[in-house]
C-alpha cells in the first residue's frame, strides 16, 4: 500500500536539507579562532583609570622583531622609548617650563595586545560594536589575575583590552606598519645619565632598600605612643 501523501521526492530532499541546517548551526556555535596579532604594528588608544576617573590618550609604535617600543601620552608630551637591543629606556616627561630625559636600564617593555592563549568568552556588544570576548589568566602572583580582549567579530581588530582596574580603549589599529620616526632618541637624551638624587624614590631604590625604610618609619612612629597614626607591625 502506498502511504497517503507520499512523495519519493520530497523526502529524498529532506535529509538533504536537515544535514545543511545541523550544519550551519554548528559552524554558528562554534568558539571563534582566538587572535593572533602582529610583531610589528600602530596602535592609538586612551587609558581609562577608573579609580581616579581619567583616560589618557596614547599612541603606540610597536616593533617587536627590531626590539623598539614607543608609548606616547598626551599628544607626545610624556614620551617612552624602549631600545631593548641597547637595553635602554629614554623617559622625557614634562617638568615645570621645560623637557626632561631620564636614561634607564631596559630589559622589558608592555604589550597591551600580547599573544598569549586567549580563552573564547561569549561574543558582547562594546561601545556599540560586536565583539567577541576572550579571557586569560595570568599567574596570581600578577597585579592582576585575567585579561580580557574584545575584538571585532569579522575581522579580530583589538577594541579594546581590560587590565584589572584599567581598560584601554582602542580606536585605530594598523598592522605591519610603525613610524621609525617614534623610536628616534632627542638630542637631549644623548649621553645624559640622570644622577640618583633626581629620580623619584621608586626608580632608584631596590625592593630591599623600600622594605628597610618602610620598617624604619613604623618603628619610628610607633615609638611615639601619642602619635595618633601609630602602627603596629
Amino acid at each position: 500500500l502506498k502511504a497517503k501523501n507520499f512523495d519519493p521526492k520530497k523526502t529524498s530532499v529532506m535529509p538533504v536539507k536537515l544535514c545543511l541546517l545541523l550544519t550551519l548551526a554548528t559552524l554558528a556555535l562554534a568558539a571563534p579562532v582566538a587572535p593572533k596579532f602582529p610583531e610589528k604594528y600602530q596602535m592609538k588608544a586612551d587609558m581609562n583609570y577608573f579609580d581616579f576617573n581619567l583616560a589618557v590618550p596614547m599612541k603606540v609604535d610597536f616593533d617587536a622583531g627590531r626590539n623598539l617600543f614607543s608609548y606616547s601620552f598626551y599628544n607626545g608630551r610624556d614620551h617612552q622609548i624602549y631600545r631593548l637591543g641597547d637595553m635602554t629606556k629614554y623617559s622625557i616627561f614634562p617638568k615645570k617650563d621645560h623637557l626632561e630625559c631620564i636614561n634607564e636600564l631596559g630589559l622589558g617593555a608592555p604589550s597591551y595586545l600580547p599573544n598569549v592563549d586567549w580563552k573564547y568568552v561569549e561574543d558582547v556588544e562594546f561601545r556599540n560594536i560586536q565583539c567577541h570576548k576572550y579571557a586569560y589568566e595570568k599567574d596570581t602572583e600578577s597585579k592582576f589575575s585575567v585579561i580580557e580582549l574584545y575584538t571585532k567579530q569579522y575581522t579580530q581588530e583589538p577594541v579594546a583590552v581590560s587590565l584589572g582596574k584599567m581598560v584601554v580603549h582602542i580606536y585605530e589599529f594598523i598592522p605591519n606598519r610603525v613610524n621609525d620616526t617614534a623610536f628616534a632618541v632627542p638630542s637631549m637624551c644623548e649621553g645624559n645619565k640622570a644622577s640618583k638624587d633626581d629620580l623619584p624614590m621608586h626608580m632608584h631604590q631596590t625592593v630591599d632598600e623600600i622594605l628597610a625604610d618602610n620598617e624604619a618609619f613604623a618603628q619610628k612612629v610607633n615609638s611615639r605612643s601619642d602619635h595618633p597614626d601609630a602602627m603596629r607591625l
